[in-house]
């Protein structure tokens, strides 16, 4: 039974970590058009924040891959 838990808590941690990839996949776009209107100083500092949200979504993405990896590890 605590294996069925463990797979359902699993499975919400999935679906957490797909909702917040695919939200951040989703902004990409329309930042890219902005960055293109900004001017020179602008686009610098928006790089910057662009930069640290695909650093967060490479942290998401570890995540991720950490929680499917559980899945396949025996238990001990």
């Amino acid at each position: 039974m605590a294996a069925l838990v463990d797979i359902g808590n699993a499975r919400e941690r999935i679906h957490a970590n797909l909702a917040r990839i695919h939200a951040t996949l989703c902004g990409v776009p329309p930042k890219i058009v902005r960055m293109r209107a900004l001017d020179d100083r602008a686009t610098d500092a928006f790089t910057g924040d662009f930069d640290q949200e695909l650093v967060r979504m490479n942290s998401d993405l570890r995540a991720f891959e950490q929680t499917l990896e559980s899945l396949v590890e025996p238990s001990p």
